[in-house]
């Protein structure tokens, strides 16, 4: 039996020096550092993988620091040069087989105020055959704080047959924050049918500011050293302090209503860009959301090359 290699970090924060406001950068420090053709050995799903990765970014001045990295098989998030902006770049690396039977992974990404980060994913997610096992779960969470400007153009999730996922995005944006995030899901590899996936998104607006004592808790928000992130609840209702900007589900349960006209049809990749906190150009295949938003979706046969249209879309709506 083989089984794949965590590799466990811990965060050192050196101090400030005196009467300097601005938060230092975190530094992560590998506590285990595996043969590297260990890092994507396949793993035995006997063993299913409870994880949480964690990313925390914070503004320092006029840049923005990471002030938290935590990798958690599957993902070790790694920093990467800033932006000429100053703004922060992590890549998200995979570093074992995931979403097998039983796994339930979890990513956290906190924006603290007027910090700007942008996530690289460095390939596919695939969603493997649970071979009649317990469904595997993925659990996506985001918080931008006001003025937050998060960018994640993320690589496609690959629906192998036999697969069973259950996937749950839940986004917070404070005022005035900003999501361009990027959903690609490839139905199936080459020459075979998807397996089973529930998909939902669940994007909310504060109408408060992220510090109001009445601010909706999310689950894994940032610590008390991060405490101008937003705290938004992974299931919060619309209440007084939160308000739906898009709700969403996609289920490839029943392959006949899948490959119907009115969902996929013949199409080989299901494409969204998804700008949220503020509204794109009315491009083909752009809706304007009710609130400040806008979402770009494509179909793509077999053969062809979705990102093209894509990143086009996300060029534009930058900003």
């Amino acid at each position: 039996m083989r089984t794949a290699w965590t590799t466990p970090t811990r965060t050192e924060r050196p101090r400030a020096a005196a009467g300097d406001p601005a938060p230092a950068a975190a530094r992560v420090v590998a506590q285990s550092t595996p043969p590297p053709r260990e890092a994507t050995a396949p793993r035995d799903a006997a063993f299913p993988l409870e994880a949480a990765a964690r990313v925390v970014a914070v503004r320092a001045g006029a840049a923005t620091v990471l002030r938290e990295l935590r990798a958690a098989s599957p993902w070790a998030p790694r920093p990467l040069p800033p932006d000429a902006a100053g703004g922060a770049r992590v890549a998200l690396v995979q570093t074992a087989a995931t979403l097998l039977s039983g796994d339930d992974c979890a990513l956290d990404l906190v924006v603290s105020d007027g910090a700007v980060l942008e996530l690289v994913e460095t390939g596919a997610t695939i969603a493997h055959d649970v071979r009649g096992g317990a469904p595997a779960r993925m659990r996506l969470r985001i918080a931008l704080g006001a003025g937050a400007r998060l960018t994640w153009l993320g690589r496609p999730l690959v629906l192998a047959h036999g697969c069973d996922l259950v996937r749950e995005t839940t986004i917070a944006l404070a005022p005035a924050a900003r999501l361009l995030l990027r959903e690609t899901v490839a139905l199936g590899r080459s020459g075979e049918q998807p397996g089973r996936l529930d998909a939902t998104l669940r994007a909310f607006a504060a109408t408060a500011p992220a510090s109001a004592p009445t601010a909706p808790a999310f689950a894994s928000a940032a610590p008390a050293s991060a405490a101008t992130a937003p705290t938004f609840a992974t299931a919060a209702p619309a209440s007084a302090t939160t308000a739906p900007l898009l709700h969403e589900r996609l289920t490839t349960a029943d392959p006949a209503l899948l490959r119907s006209p009115l969902v996929a049809g013949g199409a080989a990749t299901l494409d969204a860009v998804i700008l949220l906190g503020a509204r794109g150009d009315d491009l083909p295949g752009a809706s304007q959301l009710a609130a400040e938003g806008t979402v770009w979706r494509a179909l793509h046969p077999r053969g062809t090359d979705p990102d093209g249209p894509a990143l086009a879309v996300a060029r534009a709506w930058r900003g």
